[in-house]
C-alpha cells in the first residue's frame, strides 16, 4: 500500500500513515492547511483534524462518511480501506457478503 494517495492529497490536507506521523500539529507551521488525516493501517480507523475545529480529533469508523471539507470531498471508510486486508476489513467484508445473500 502507498504511504500517501496522492489522489486526494492537495495544498490543503494530508493524509499520513502513523509510523511517519508528526509529533504535534501546533508544530505544524502550513498557513493553507485545514485537514490533517491519519489512516491507520493494521486496523480499522481515521482519525481527521481540522483547523477549523482547533485540531482536535475526530475518529471515523467502518460505516461512516467522511467529508473532507477543504476540498469538498466525501468518502466512506469503506471506500478508503477497500484494498486493505485487516482482520476489520475482512470481517466487515465477510458480514457485508452473508447479509447480501440473505437478502436474495
Amino acid at each position: 500500500m502507498d504511504k500517501f494517495m496522492p489522489w486526494l492529497a492537495p495544498a490543503e490536507t494530508i493524509i499520513i500513515f502513523p509510523e511517519l506521523f508528526i509529533e504535534s500539529l501546533e508544530n505544524i507551521n502550513i498557513p493553507t492547511l485545514e485537514e490533517y488525516v491519519i489512516i491507520e493501517q493494521d486496523f480499522v480507523d481515521i482519525t481527521v483534524y481540522q483547523k477549523r475545529d482547533d485540531w482536535r480529533s475526530t475518529h471515523y469508523f467502518l460505516e461512516e462518511t467522511i467529508h473532507f471539507k477543504s476540498i469538498d470531498l466525501a468518502l466512506s471508510v469503506e471506500e478508503i480501506y477497500h484494498r486493505v486486508n485487516n482482520e476489520d476489513m475482512i470481517e466487515f467484508l465477510t458480514k457485508k457478503e452473508e447479509l447480501d445473500h440473505e437478502g436474495e
